[in-house]
């Protein structure tokens, strides 16, 4: 579960080259970077599994992304409306497919 929870975790924050308007230099990236490694690295531990410290932290870092995903070209635009199968069809940019959902 540990493994699992720090894939996804690591799935959902960007890394921070991705947001050179937030960490202009090389340095400042590499410094963002050992920080989010170094919560991974915790969050991967199984003993680690209900410290709520922890998954506070690592919970706070994950909506800090979602305004830069809502940038034009980041990301899914909004989600069209249901199709005839109750369908919502999240639109991205070309080339990078369509993330289906329901209702």
């Amino acid at each position: 579960m540990a493994a699992v929870r720090t894939v996804i975790f690591a799935q959902m924050v960007d890394d921070p080259s991705s947001v050179p308007e937030e960490f202009p230099t090389a340095e400042a990236q590499d410094r963002e970077r050992e920080r989010l490694f170094r919560l991974l690295e915790e969050l991967v531990k199984w003993e680690n599994t209900a410290n709520e410290e922890l998954l506070e932290a690592a919970r706070r870092e994950i909506p800090a992304g979602w305004p830069r995903r809502r940038r034009p070209g980041h990301g899914p635009e909004p989600a069209s409306a249901p199709d005839e199968r109750g369908w919502r069809v999240a639109r991205v940019a070309p080339g990078r497919g369509v993330v289906p959902g329901r209702g």
